[in-house]
Parts: C-alpha cells; structure tokens; sequence
C-alpha cells in the first residue's frame, strides 16, 4: 500500500519517506545543543545508532532544539509546550513532527511556535534582576549593604566564571549545583560555602515561587560547617596591649571595646546621644545603629535595638564630643573594620616581637598570640562574663543574640578552670604528683 503525504509526515523519521514527499530528514529539524565532555566536538549523526552523538566517544546530547523553516527563515524553540526543556531526542522528535504536521494541514502558527527568547532565561540577566530588586529591600532597610556586597562578590567570584565554563545559557538547565560547589577553590572554608549555598537558594526561591521561571529548584549538597571554639584572652592581657602597643589615637574605641564588648560595628556608628544617664541604673549607651559595608546604617544586625549598662571601667575612655557627632572618630573621619584590624594586628606584632626578645634572653619558649577583632573584643568579654558568673540568659541580653544558644557558640568555657576555683574539680595531675613523692 502507497503510504499517503499525512501519513509520511506524520509517521516517524525515515529517510525513504522523507525524501520522496520533498521534506528535509526529520534530523534536520532537530539540532543537539553542547559539545562532546571529553574532547569538546559537536554532536553528529549516526546512521547506523538512528542519534546524535559523538563521533569518537559517543557520548549524547543532554539538550536539543528544534529547528523549523518557514518562510525562508528558522524558527529554533527548546520547549515543549509546558515549557520543559528539550532533553531527549525523542522530545526533540515528538516536537518536530508536530511543526511538520501542521505544516502539511497548513495549520502552523509561527508565533505560537516562536519561545521566549532564551535570552529572557539567561543565568546573568535573571540574576542581575534578583539583585536589583534586593537594592530596593536594601533601601526601605530591610536588608544590609554588607549582604548586597556579599551577593556582589559571590556573582563576580564564582557564579559568573562557572556560567562562563559551562556556557550555562538556560537557568532551565540547572538541575543539580553539585558540580558548582565542587568547581569552587579548595581554600574556601565550610562557612564561606554555605553563605554561597544560602545565597544561590535564595535566588532559586525567587525563580521557582515569585517570577516563576524554573519549575522546581535544583538539588543542592549538605554543608556541615564545624563548630569554631573561638580564641580569647583575659582582661589582664587585654589592658596591657591596649597601653603599651595600641596607639593612644585608636586607645579610646579600643578601651571601650574590651570593657563593652559590642561589635566593632555598633561601637563605630555610636553618637553623642546614645550615652545616657539615669538617676536609678546610672550610665548605659543605647544601640541602635551599627556600619555596614562601610556605611552607618539605622537598625542592628539582629534589627532590634537594644540597650546595655556601662561599665565603670568603661566611663574613661568615652570622650567629649559634641552633640550630634560621632563618638569615637579616626582624625575626623569615621572608623572603619579594617581600621581597627589592621591596629589590632600592628599591636599584636608589637607585643609578640617584645616577648620574643624577652624569651631569647630567659631562654623560655614563647608562643606567638593570634586573635582577631571580634575575638579579641565580643569573644573575649562573653567568657569573661560567664567565667564571673553571668548567666547565658544575662549574656544573650547584654549582647541582644537571638538566644543562649547562640550566646553559647560566642563563649569559649575552661570547665576545669572555673570548677576548680569553687574547689569542684580535683586535679588528677596534681595528685598524680602528690602520690609520687
């Protein structure tokens, strides 16, 4: 039986029928998207496999499109007609047969074949739209510059260079950021890989719930980030590298750091009017702003204002100024963090050199002190704190965390050492000793 013009188009690819109607073979209205992993070459056809694949390691094609002609120009679309990317030859086929179906019933529509453009799913461009509507939650106050910075540095550093390699062109692509997190440098710590994880998440979220652009967000890995025992020092040490090594210009913020114990943060962004005085509780300072990207913005990191006790050791370092200004200033000029590390790091060469050159002429062995802002400061205080007999509940108030919890990741506890002061523990070593003589 002669097969009639419908059923060669319609029935699937056979170079035969194809050819004696006058159509192109139906591999030609199919074109494999990507190239070979292994030795980057473009997808060929194989007759005798009826696919596309490469010619030399045979591996396929994980994205098709099809490509129509009408009316002397290519229609090219890589979805189906729920949006699914095309990642079979098989979808790929389904779809052209269609487009030649209703060609030969002269029922074919070109703009309802025409996609989005694949520009509109681009990885950049979605993510620069991500980011731009973040600046607006940025200015009503309800994210931080350093958060905006962040997503900044993480597009430039990471996502746009692996976009690049993968020549991601469709966000639809993405099914799994596996292969993202393990392109990433080896020297990249836990945390810093789980603000990246919470970050992409974010962006995901915002494709997939609010501009619906995925149909569901891709797979990602378990980033376990272990527990930091912060390194802290005592007061005794504290007060010694404030008066002997750090600068008398940067000794008033630094003063009110040890004995306050704040972050660097709110201490930069204090004023004149956040000092206050009661009849009945006496001196406490008021915390309502803090720096953040190098700009003094008006709520806190956990965005409840809070208000803490000053310490009479405190009162000697909170100079005059007058109303309205800032209450610690560098020159004239506002603090930054990295003012402050860098003076912290200038004092603590100091200090290590000094007892270096004592221990050379003792002949003791000395171990250099490492300690950076937030634990030579907040650190430090919290397990000073706890080690005089504060609660946690007390702790978590004094610093405004979000729970004990949390103020129990900041505090570094010696058991042993504040057991032994109320005679609780017996010391083993010691009487290991006692036993031997």
């Amino acid at each position: 039986m002669t097969a009639t013009l419908t059923e060669a188009i319609t029935q699937p690819y056979n170079h035969n029928n194809c050819d004696r109607w006058g159509f192109m073979p139906m591999r030609d209205y199919i074109e494999p998207q990507g190239k070979c992993r292994f030795c980057k070459s473009g997808f060929k056809w194989n007759d005798e496999e009826k696919m596309f694949c490469c010619p030399v390691h045979f591996t396929v094609p994980r994205l098709f499109q099809v490509n129509i002609p009408y009316d002397g120009k290519r229609i090219r679309r890589g979805t189906d007609w729920q949006g699914n990317t095309l990642r079979t030859h098989y979808e790929a086929q389904k779809l052209a047969e269609q487009a030649k179906k209703e060609m030969a019933a002269n029922t074919f529509d070109p703009d309802k074949w025409r996609s989005k453009k694949k520009i509109e799913f681009n990885p950049g461009r979605l993510y620069a739209k991500w980011y731009k509507e973040k600046l607006k939650a940025t200015k009503r106050g309800d994210l931080k510059p350093s958060y905006m910075l962040a997503l900044c540095s993480y597009y430039r550093l990471y996502f746009r260079p692996y976009g690049l390699k993968k020549r991601l062109e469709d966000v639809r692509e993405i099914m799994s950021t596996k292969d993202f997190f393990e392109s990433l440098p080896q020297h990249l710590s836990p945390k810093s890989r789980k603000n990246l994880k919470l970050a992409l998440a974010a962006f995901f979220h915002w494709m997939h719930k609010e501009y619906r652009m995925i149909s569901e967000i891709p797979w990602m890995p378990d980033i376990k980030v272990p527990k930091h025992i912060p390194v802290v020092v005592d007061k005794v040490f504290q007060i010694e590298l404030l008066n002997d090594h750090i600068r008398p210009r940067h000794r008033d913020i630094f003063g009110y750091l040890i004995h306050q114990g704040c972050r660097p943060g709110e201490a930069i962004a204090l004023s004149y009017e956040c000092i206050k005085v009661d009849k009945n509780f006496g001196s406490y300072v008021e915390y309502t702003r803090t720096l953040s990207a190098g700009q003094i913005v008006d709520n806190l990191k956990d965005a409840e204002d809070r208000v803490a006790p000053l310490f009479p050791d405190t009162l000697q370092y909170i100079p005059k100024r007058l109303p309205g200004a800032l209450l610690f200033q560098n020159n004239g000029k506002v603090y930054t963090l990295t003012i402050l590390e860098k003076e912290l790091n200038r004092a603590l060469s100091s200090y290590n050199e000094a007892m270096q050159d004592k221990a050379k002429e003792t002949g003791a062995i000395f171990e250099p002190v490492k300690i950076n802002l937030y634990e030579f400061v907040k650190h430090s205080l919290s397990t000073q704190l706890y080690e005089e007999g504060y609660s946690l509940h007390d702790i978590q108030k004094f610093h405004g965390h979000s729970s004990p919890e949390t103020s129990l990741l900041y505090t570094k506890i010696d058991v042993l050492k504040r057991f032994r002061n109320h005679g609780k523990v017996i010391d083993i070593q010691e009487v290991k000793n006692k036993g031997q003589r």
